[in-house]
């Protein structure tokens, strides 16, 4: 509801002049502040996965390295699995607890010795895995026909790894390296292949959130990619979370990068159901290891990242609220400062708008100046505009006696005997001046319709001089001699009927033409031109000749 008084809306404005540049203020600030944590925890963000990234693939090429360790030592070159299996055991033991399976096989595909140890030391049987023919797996066939070089080793991820499906990861994953066995000669003769443990990677991701809740009480969640956008490892709620994401934006935009590419963006978690900020990383590898194309994005609830900019706010709001009470009470006291003389101009404008100070011999209606340099100014105004007021109204008083002594003196003529040219003349100057018209004329005619005198007023002797004879009805002055229409015009000379002016003639445009006439009889016309304010008439229209059309407007 809007203020009805001086006082209410006083207050409003003081109201909004405290306010507003607090709260633009505010504005900027909570703008800023937020661009700058949003920024801050997006790069923390970004870090997380680049190191998380880093730290899984220095793992893994450890294991890379460890593929053609196995596969060069004594015992791979033996091909006995008296020999292999005890060595096998010592190396699941040393790197416990990387590895959950290691095989060798010979060039046929046949699986001839596996470790009997497992990570943490347990006994594990085996046996049903010697002779198992594994030439059909892709990794076994690769190396086995030369694909992987002296210095390389095969890497594949097995999302249902059979074989090591009792002593990996909870999800039956692990991540295969593979190398090939080659005799004295250089020859391919088998391939040895280690089963790393998916719970080594899961382990690395977990961590993530779990020091980030610690440490700072954030609540962060992983999720791990591979190159087709399927989610690998992920820390969202298993039912709420897709297993396919590569249309995601953010997933997107890791897997659209180049390798070791990072960044960080805001939107909808993976999830689809909570606004996040998220920072990604594309894997980069390590040394000679290529890494398998993974992508890791790292996504924080955004209200948590920006809980600190939210504070913010509610302590700008109450200092808001403060100054918007202290603006009303300012804005109350100085309403009360100005109510007295506004309270008095009021009335005086009252008694000016109710005309009876300006039709009657009453006192002039003034009001005191006080001394506020404003509202003394407006208070000057004010009598200044009374004043102005008072002239134009006996202004108009005398014009308006002096059209009413032309009219009287009309009436009283003899109309059957010749208008006297005395008359005639004040009442074109009065009409002329009450029409805010420069020039005014009186066309007079005979019972034939032809002009027979023309009286004008505006010019000075020396213009009349100039121009020299009067008008003899020709042009536009002549045509309208026989209309009885009042003809209104912006722009005389754009009319086809004008002719043109006589050299030494004043420019004129605006015009305005009434016919004087009886009931049957037309005696003349009067023309008007050159209105002070022009664009103050409204288009020209017809107007009966029983009327009196003498107005501009």
């Amino acid at each position: 509801m809007m203020p009805r008084t001086f006082k209410g809306w006083l207050r409003l404005w003081f109201l909004l002049l405290a306010l507003t540049p607090l709260v633009a203020a505010g504005l900027v600030a909570y703008q800023s502040g937020a661009s700058a944590l949003r920024n801050h925890v997006g790069a923390e963000l970004t870090a997380l996965a680049i190191d998380a990234l880093d730290k899984i693939d220095r793992t893994l090429f450890e294991r890379y390295g460890d593929a053609q360790a196995f596969a060069g030592s004594e015992a791979a070159h033996a091909r006995d699995p008296q020999r292999l299996t005890p060595f096998m055991d010592r190396m699941v033991g040393m790197y416990a607890p990387m590895y959950g399976l290691t095989v060798m096989t010979d060039r046929q595909g046949k699986v001839r010795a596996v470790n009997s140890i497992g990570p943490t030391g347990e006994r594990l049987d085996q046996q049903s895995l010697i002779g198992k023919d594994v030439s059909g797996e892709p990794w076994f066939q690769q190396a086995i026909t030369g694909h992987v070089n002296d210095n390389q080793t095969l890497v594949s991820f097995l999302p249902e790894d059979a074989d090591a499906l009792d002593r990996s990861s909870r999800h039956g994953r692990s991540l295969s390296f593979a190398a090939p066995v080659r005799d004295a000669t250089g020859t391919i003769v088998g391939v040895w292949a280690n089963r790393v443990e998916w719970s080594v990677v899961e382990a690395i991701l977990k961590d993530i959130p779990r020091r980030a809740l610690e440490q700072n009480g954030h609540h962060l969640r992983v999720t791990l990619v591979n190159q087709d956008g399927t989610v690998l490892v992920s820390s969202w709620d298993a039912q709420s979370m897709p297993r396919q994401v590569r249309t995601h934006p953010l997933v997107q935009s890791a897997l659209e990068s180049a390798a070791g590419a990072s960044g960080f963006l805001q939107g909808q978690g993976l999830d689809g159901d909570h606004a996040v900020l998220a920072g990604y990383a594309r894997e980069r590898g390590y040394a000679n290891y290529q890494g398998l194309g993974w992508s890791l994005v790292i996504e924080q609830d955004r209200d948590e990242a920006l809980a600190d900019v939210s504070r913010l706010a509610h302590v700008a709001l109450i200092l808001t609220l403060i100054v918007g009470l202290m603006g009303c009470i300012a804005g109350g006291w100085a309403a009360g400062a100005l109510t007295g003389p506004l309270r008095a101009l009021t009335r005086a404008t009252q008694a000016i708008g109710s005309g009876h100070s300006l039709v009657t011999a009453a006192p002039p209606v003034r009001v005191a100046v006080p001394p506020e340099q404003e509202l003394a100014e407006i208070a000057s105004a004010f009598n200044a505009m009374a004043e102005r007021l008072e002239s134009q109204t006996g202004a108009r008083k005398t014009s308006a006696q002096a059209l009413a002594d032309v009219i009287r003196d009309l009436l009283s003529a003899d109309p059957n005997k010749a208008l006297c040219h005395e008359v005639l003349s004040r009442w074109l100057a009065v009409l002329t001046g009450l029409a805010q018209a420069r020039y005014g004329a009186i066309g007079l005619v005979n019972e034939a319709g032809e002009l027979t005198d023309f009286l004008h007023t505006g010019l000075s002797q020396e213009e009349a001089d100039r121009i020299g004879s009067l008008p003899t009805g020709r042009g536009l002055l002549g045509a309208l001699l026989q209309d009885r229409a009042t003809v209104r015009m912006a722009d005389l000379t754009q009319d086809p009927r004008c002719c043109g002016f006589p050299p030494g003639h004043p420019p004129m445009r605006s015009f305005l033409g009434v016919p004087i006439a009886g009931q049957q009889t037309v005696y003349g016309r009067l023309y008007l031109a050159e209105k002070s304010d022009p664009k103050s008439s409204p288009p020209a229209t017809p107007c009966s000749a029983s009327s009196t059309p003498m107005s501009w407007r």
